[in-house]
């Protein structure tokens, strides 16, 4: 029986939103031209990111998404506006990839050279640089990155680390946060929240730590390296002491004081305008209304979660976008599909084989009957996630041949189909279900279109949205994002 919940967001017992039934009686569809969508994700998500009227819209929606992988889905906006802050509060407001430690201002990148990280002119030092202030310390040990030569003179290897933050300097922002991500991926789970984060940069030593925790303090006669230490770090940091009580200890309460001036200052530079560069525009025109077509599913819409209930969509469209496996290969797009609920055939099309296959499971293969007509679906189609692997198409793929539409994790393929046999368009070619891979958290249809209908990895096939008009995290509605979030909370078989 469906949940209360399930009834609430007009889902019927066929595991179907109500509001978008295919209302012809044949089930055949002639395209409808969408509705034009005019804003990008950030209006809708990411208005209230601190700092975020400071940056583009790619680089607001790349911190969301990094602080989503790294601390979860539902602190990404909490944990974001933290790491803003402090990302202020280290570039002294430019929030630019070539930011060096102690400079008001930001050079070229083109033209700056290892000369630019020398401390007063002397060689063997480095100052830090970017969007966190990159150290000799974080290069080494948390991103291993920089390995410092002994065969090397102590200037040759100060060149080298200079080198090195020369590269971080000119990979731009949206490059560099990657390596923001990376720095933060080895303590993730001593960052609790978003003041540690400013910590885990400032001064790792008070991750996690009360806010009466001494980080440094002053000792008059230091008998260890560690008093020796605590010294040091006091000086560069005495000025944190003067500013508040300058009792010779510095806490972590008086580290954090910069941090919430800029959180504060950032909540009041909240985005105003927005122009996502790779935001998707639904066109406004359709393809001919003579073009038969149904689509693979009925309301199709991009899974938002993994197998295993982790909101991430991009793992769900074609291309290498599975880094988290040691195959990045995604050969298709996955659809929203309950089990039970209908595949159909896109257009008229001859069955090319069905059988049962490993990850797979149940599936069928149509071979397109009329490539021409197929072809006046085509659209000009913007990736949503071009920075993390997602394409066009794979090698080998052609627009001028034969297209084979794939179809796989059915519950099963409708026993009257054989192979060489002719279907129509709109006809149910079978149940969507979880086979090949057993239980999930997203289940859906898995589908691919290919100029072969045989190939590996991504050869021989093109990304699905070229054809399909979809809605992804950008055009769905908050109901529909809702039902997802919903269908995520258990397993389906």
């Amino acid at each position: 029986e469906l949940s209360a919940e399930s009834q609430k967001f007009g889902v019927n017992s066929e595991g179907l939103m109500e509001v978008e039934k295919v209302k012809s009686a044949a089930g055949v569809q002639k395209t409808e031209k969408p509705e034009k969508q005019g804003s990008c994700i950030c209006q809708e998500q990411y208005k209230d990111l601190v700092w975020g009227g400071k940056v583009s819209c790619e680089f607001r929606k790349k911190v969301v998404q990094i602080c989503s992988e790294l601390w979860g889905e539902s602190r990404k906006m909490e944990m974001a506006s933290g790491l803003m802050a402090v990302m202020n509060v280290e570039t002294s407001g430019s929030f630019k990839a070539q930011q060096l430690e102690g400079w008001n201002s930001t050079k070229d990148p083109k033209k700056m050279t290892i000369k630019d990280f020398w401390k007063e002119g002397n060689r063997k030092s480095s100052r830090a640089i970017g969007l966190i202030q990159f150290t000799q310390d974080a290069l080494q040990n948390n991103l291993k990155e920089y390995k410092s030569n002994p065969k090397l003179s102590v200037e040759e290897r100060f060149d080298e680390l200079n080198k090195l933050k020369l590269e971080y300097a000119q990979m731009g922002e949206i490059k560099q946060l990657d390596k923001v991500k990376k720095y933060f991926e080895s303590q993730k789970n001593n960052i609790k929240s978003p003041e540690d984060i400013y910590l885990s940069v400032f001064a790792p030593i008070g991750v996690g730590k009360n806010d009466d925790f001494i980080l440094y303090q002053k000792n008059d006669n230091p008998q260890n390296n560690k008093e020796k230490t605590s010294n040091k770090n006091y000086n560069a940091n005495k000025s944190v002491d003067e500013e508040n009580n300058n009792d010779k200890k510095i806490q972590r309460r008086e580290i954090l004081g910069r941090y919430n001036i800029s959180f504060s200052r950032g909540s009041g530079n909240k985005p105003k305008t927005f122009n996502c560069k790779n935001a998707i525009t639904i066109p406004e025109s359709s393809p001919p209304k003579s073009t038969k077509w149904h689509d693979p599913v009925d309301n199709p819409m991009l899974c938002l979660y993994t197998q295993n209930g982790n909101y991430r969509p991009r793992y769900n469209v074609f291309g290498t976008v599975r880094k988290e496996r040691s195959n990045h290969n995604h050969q298709g797009i996955d659809f929203l599909a309950l089990p039970g609920s209908n595949a159909y055939a896109c257009v008229d099309a001859y069955v090319e084989f069905i059988s049962i296959q490993s990850g797979y499971g149940n599936v069928i293969c149509l071979k397109v009957k009329d490539p021409k007509e197929f072809l006046k679906r085509k659209k000009d189609f913007s990736l949503q996630y071009s920075n993390m692997g997602e394409i066009q198409s794979g090698s080998g793929f052609s627009f001028n041949g034969d297209f084979y539409l794939f179809y796989a994790h059915l519950q099963e393929v409708e026993k009257s189909l054989k192979a060489k046999q002719e279907v129509s368009c709109g006809t149910i070619i079978g149940k969507n279900g979880t086979s090949g891979y057993g239980q999930t958290k997203d289940p859906h249809l898995h589908f691919e279109i290919r100029s072969s209908a045989t190939g590996g990895g991504l050869t021989n096939r093109c990304h699905p949205g070229i054809f399909v008009y979809y809605k992804d995290e950008n055009t769905m509605s908050q109901k529909e994002k809702d039902y997802q979030k919903e269908i995520a909370q258990k397993f389906w078989d």
